[in-house]
């Protein structure tokens, strides 16, 4: 997915922007983020919170957090 980290940052930082993330936090950051992209949900986990790093994956419609769609991904 590295030819992919521009889109990457970009979609954790409009999650941050649109505060769509959840707790528990740890040290400065949450423990998890979603960003809508066309119509596909990912889904960003911590895994490195002096640094605020996260891995993300694509959830499947049934995993959505609710009121994903109350946010403006456009």
């Amino acid at each position: 997915m590295n030819d992919r980290q521009p889109d990457v940052q970009e979609w954790l930082q409009k999650a941050f922007a649109l505060q769509c993330f959840g707790g528990p936090w740890e040290g400065d950051f949450p423990r998890y983020a979603w960003c809508r992209v066309d119509n596909i949900v990912f889904e960003a986990r911590l895994v490195n919170r002096g640094l605020g790093e996260y891995k993300g994956w694509p959830l499947t419609e049934d995993e959505w957090p609710e009121r994903i769609d109350e946010f403006n991904w456009s």
